[in-house]
């Protein structure tokens, strides 16, 4: 996998592998894209095949398989991967850089990218899209949130008994749905979800269709 100083593939992997069993727990209750992921799949066939980009311990593929759908998970952290295993046994996790997807051209129905996206540089965003648009079938749903504000930064943390840092870049709500535009969706969807924190990015979330 390449490396890109600030937004290098196997330090991130490295990282959610070593707070991987903490993140999971704390992460087990969210319910912040329970909205948007009704509305993702409610434009979905029965039995549909969906791709979740970044999928984590696995949470949002579980509740996916539940409702009759077939799931792919891609993820660079191998701990997240045998988590997913385990939550979801009908499920099919995989290796993979989201900036090489290793499927063929409209293969999936659904592509869901919960807070993924935030750890690609700002000029990988757009190539990435790009490749979930080619994965998906024509009229193919995507979903996509990100970190509203500026810039790119990596953010040192110490949650969990360790110290980290995870770099993120921010998107501005415009500059995001253009992307998706550029890249041959049509932005069906858009919620901007405030964290009533001092410091805290919003949260911009996409519903957006393949064109």
């Amino acid at each position: 996998m390449a490396k890109h100083s600030l937004f290098d593939t196997e330090e991130l992997a490295a990282t959610y592998d070593r707070i991987a069993r903490d993140y999971a727990k704390d992460h087990a209750g969210d319910t912040w894209a329970y909205s948007m992921r009704e509305g993702f799949l409610a434009l979905l066939p029965r039995h549909a095949r969906v791709l979740d980009v970044g999928c984590g311990p696995g949470f949002d593929a579980r509740h996916f398989a539940a409702v009759g759908h077939r799931v792919t998970g891609i993820d660079v952290a191998p701990r997240f991967l045998a988590m997913a295993k385990r939550n979801v046994p009908n499920g099919t996790f995989l290796r993979m850089d989201m900036r090489a997807l290793s499927f063929e051209d409209a293969v999936f129905d659904g592509a869901w990218a919960k807070g993924s996206l935030l750890h690609l540089s700002r000029r990988e965003a757009l190539p990435v899209l790009r490749e979930l648009h080619r994965v998906l079938r024509p009229h193919g749903v995507c979903f996509v949130s990100v970190k509203g504000g500026r810039g790119s930064a990596a953010v040192a943390e110490s949650d969990y008994g360790y110290r980290y840092a995870r770099p993120f870049t921010n998107f501005g709500r415009a500059e995001f749905r253009r992307l998706l535009t550029r890249a041959g969706f049509r932005v069906r969807e858009e919620v901007e979800r405030v964290k009533h924190q001092p410091g805290k990015h919003p949260w911009l979330q996409f519903l957006a269709e393949k064109q």
